[in-house]
Protein backbone atom coordinates (compact mmCIF):
# COMPACT_ATOMS: atom_id res chain seq x y z
CA UNK A 1 0.00 0.00 0.00
CA UNK A 2 1.04 3.39 -0.86
CA UNK A 3 -0.43 5.71 1.98
CA UNK A 4 2.61 6.77 4.49
CA UNK A 5 -0.13 6.50 7.04
CA UNK A 6 -0.13 2.42 7.24
CA UNK A 7 3.45 1.29 9.06
CA UNK A 8 5.14 -0.72 11.43
CA UNK A 9 5.01 0.72 14.24
CA UNK A 10 6.85 0.17 18.14
CA UNK A 11 4.28 0.95 20.32
CA UNK A 12 4.79 3.97 23.24
CA UNK A 13 1.87 3.50 25.15
CA UNK A 14 -1.40 1.65 25.34
CA UNK A 15 -4.85 1.83 23.95
CA UNK A 16 -7.51 -0.21 25.52
CA UNK A 17 -10.99 -1.18 23.50
CA UNK A 18 -14.41 -1.51 24.35
CA UNK A 19 -13.93 -5.78 24.78
CA UNK A 20 -11.77 -5.79 27.73
CA UNK A 21 -13.33 -2.67 29.94
CA UNK A 22 -16.59 -4.60 29.70
CA UNK A 23 -14.80 -8.06 30.40
CA UNK A 24 -13.19 -6.21 33.73
CA UNK A 25 -16.31 -4.60 34.36
CA UNK A 26 -18.85 -7.54 33.74
CA UNK A 27 -16.46 -10.22 35.79
CA UNK A 28 -15.97 -7.63 38.72
CA UNK A 29 -12.50 -6.79 38.32
CA UNK A 30 -13.00 -2.81 38.06
CA UNK A 31 -9.37 -3.36 40.18
CA UNK A 32 -7.84 -3.72 36.54
CA UNK A 33 -9.75 -0.05 35.48
CA UNK A 34 -6.78 1.68 37.74
CA UNK A 35 -4.28 -0.89 37.12
CA UNK A 36 -3.87 0.85 33.26
CA UNK A 37 -4.41 4.54 34.45
CA UNK A 38 -3.35 7.03 32.63
CA UNK A 39 -3.50 4.54 29.24
CA UNK A 40 -5.76 5.38 26.64
CA UNK A 41 -9.22 5.06 25.12
CA UNK A 42 -10.75 6.56 22.05
CA UNK A 43 -13.65 8.88 22.33
CA UNK A 44 -15.11 5.65 19.89
CA UNK A 45 -14.58 3.33 23.07
CA UNK A 46 -16.61 5.48 25.14
CA UNK A 47 -19.40 5.68 23.54
CA UNK A 48 -19.64 2.27 23.36
CA UNK A 49 -19.49 1.70 26.79
CA UNK A 50 -21.40 4.46 27.74
CA UNK A 51 -24.04 3.19 25.31
CA UNK A 52 -24.66 0.20 27.44
CA UNK A 53 -25.67 1.57 30.67
CA UNK A 54 -29.02 2.82 30.51
CA UNK A 55 -29.35 4.32 33.99
CA UNK A 56 -28.42 7.89 33.95
CA UNK A 57 -26.45 7.95 36.98
CA UNK A 58 -24.33 5.38 36.52
CA UNK A 59 -23.30 6.32 33.01
CA UNK A 60 -22.22 9.86 34.28
CA UNK A 61 -20.21 8.05 36.99
CA UNK A 62 -18.63 5.98 34.84
CA UNK A 63 -17.96 8.63 32.32
CA UNK A 64 -15.99 10.77 35.31
CA UNK A 65 -14.30 7.60 36.21
CA UNK A 66 -13.08 7.30 32.23
CA UNK A 67 -12.14 10.30 32.43
CA UNK A 68 -10.27 10.21 35.45
CA UNK A 69 -8.37 7.10 34.59
CA UNK A 70 -7.80 7.49 30.99
CA UNK A 71 -6.68 9.81 28.57
CA UNK A 72 -9.36 10.23 25.71
CA UNK A 73 -8.17 10.59 22.34
CA UNK A 74 -10.75 12.21 20.16
CA UNK A 75 -10.68 10.88 16.06
CA UNK A 76 -9.60 13.72 13.88
CA UNK A 77 -9.50 13.81 9.97
CA UNK A 78 -6.26 12.32 9.51
CA UNK A 79 -7.28 9.57 11.73
CA UNK A 80 -10.59 9.61 9.86
CA UNK A 81 -9.16 9.30 6.66
CA UNK A 82 -6.28 6.25 7.72
CA UNK A 83 -9.39 4.05 9.00
CA UNK A 84 -10.77 4.35 5.46
CA UNK A 85 -7.41 3.45 3.62
CA UNK A 86 -7.45 0.68 6.67
CA UNK A 87 -10.72 -0.64 5.75
CA UNK A 88 -9.73 -0.68 1.70
CA UNK A 89 -6.82 -2.22 1.65
CA UNK A 90 -8.46 -4.97 4.29
CA UNK A 91 -10.90 -5.15 1.65
CA UNK A 92 -8.39 -5.87 -1.44
CA UNK A 93 -6.50 -8.11 0.24
CA UNK A 94 -9.92 -10.41 1.08
CA UNK A 95 -9.91 -9.93 5.08
CA UNK A 96 -12.87 -7.07 5.34
CA UNK A 97 -13.65 -5.77 8.71
CA UNK A 98 -16.66 -3.83 8.58
CA UNK A 99 -16.86 -2.75 12.58
CA UNK A 100 -16.50 0.98 11.96
CA UNK A 101 -15.93 1.11 15.56
CA UNK A 102 -12.63 -1.04 15.62
CA UNK A 103 -11.13 0.56 12.34
CA UNK A 104 -11.55 3.99 13.60
CA UNK A 105 -10.13 2.35 16.97
CA UNK A 106 -7.12 0.33 14.68
CA UNK A 107 -5.92 3.66 13.08
CA UNK A 108 -6.09 5.81 15.94
CA UNK A 109 -3.51 3.40 18.00
CA UNK A 110 -1.35 2.81 14.23
CA UNK A 111 -1.16 7.16 14.01
CA UNK A 112 -0.07 7.73 17.66
CA UNK A 113 1.95 4.12 17.66
CA UNK A 114 0.28 2.73 20.59
CA UNK A 115 -0.56 -1.24 21.05
CA UNK A 116 -4.47 -2.03 20.93
CA UNK A 117 -5.04 -4.17 24.10
CA UNK A 118 -8.38 -5.97 23.19
CA UNK A 119 -10.74 -9.18 23.58
CA UNK A 120 -11.78 -8.97 20.06
CA UNK A 121 -10.22 -11.77 17.97
CA UNK A 122 -10.95 -9.56 14.58
CA UNK A 123 -8.73 -7.00 15.86
CA UNK A 124 -5.70 -9.88 14.66
CA UNK A 125 -6.03 -8.76 10.99
CA UNK A 126 -5.04 -5.16 11.68
CA UNK A 127 -1.48 -6.53 13.02
CA UNK A 128 -1.09 -7.14 9.02
CA UNK A 129 -1.31 -3.34 8.59
CA UNK A 130 1.19 -2.62 11.01
CA UNK A 131 -0.92 -2.08 14.25
CA UNK A 132 0.19 -3.71 17.79
CA UNK A 133 -2.45 -5.76 19.25
CA UNK A 134 -2.55 -7.11 22.14
CA UNK A 135 -5.07 -10.05 22.49
CA UNK A 136 -6.67 -10.91 26.37
CA UNK A 137 -9.36 -12.99 28.04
Amino acid sequence: MKSKGLRASRSTGLIIDTSVLANWVNRGRKDLLSKYKGSYISAITLFEFLRGIRDDKKRKRALRDFKRLYKVIHVDTTTAVLASEMYVELQRRGTPHDDDGDLLVAATALKRNLAVLTADNGFKKFRNLGVDVILTR
